[in-house]
């Protein structure tokens, strides 16, 4: 039996299409980490704009609606892989593990070093601790949408 290379090309082709449009329209296309990653980068930095108490109302209240969005985008999603690319859920609890490390270590090594609170010390905390979340999703986003020339 032979196959015609022209014919295979095309059938791979049509075959990556396909794929990169499932990816564009599942969980993996970067955009749930890409948002978690901007509301850590938005709204850590609150405490050193705002009172603490006031800091952390709104920060509960955009947590929240990050939540609240994040549920409906999942539940929105067509098509629901039975693997994600980036292993989401491990992605998150290690990224909290990191993320509790980095905001505890980085206050009390930041106090240490300054011998009290620096200006903007949470600005700094939140670009470390928003980057594995932007790295792994604008990496997927990419994937996922990339044009082929």
């Amino acid at each position: 039996m032979e196959v015609d290379p022209k014919e295979a090309a095309e059938s791979l082709k049509v075959i990556e299409q396909a794929q990169q449009v499932v990816s564009r329209h599942s969980h993996n296309n970067g955009i749930i980490p890409l948002v978690w990653g901007i509301v850590v980068l938005f709204a850590l930095p609150l405490y050193d704009l705002l009172s603490p108490s006031l800091a952390t109302i709104v920060f509960c209240i955009i947590v929240s609606l990050a939540s609240i969005w994040n549920v409906l985008y999942a539940l929105r999603i067509p098509i629901q892989p039975r693997q994600w690319k980036y292993k989401g859920p491990f992605l998150f609890l290690w990224w909290g593990i990191y993320y509790a490390v980095v905001l505890i270590g980085g206050i009390y090594a930041l106090q240490w070093l300054f011998h009290g609170r620096p200006p903007f010390m949470f600005t700094a905390i939140a670009v470390f601790a928003a980057a594995p979340l932007l790295y792994v999703g604008l990496r997927l986003w990419w994937q996922a949408y990339r044009r082929e020339v």
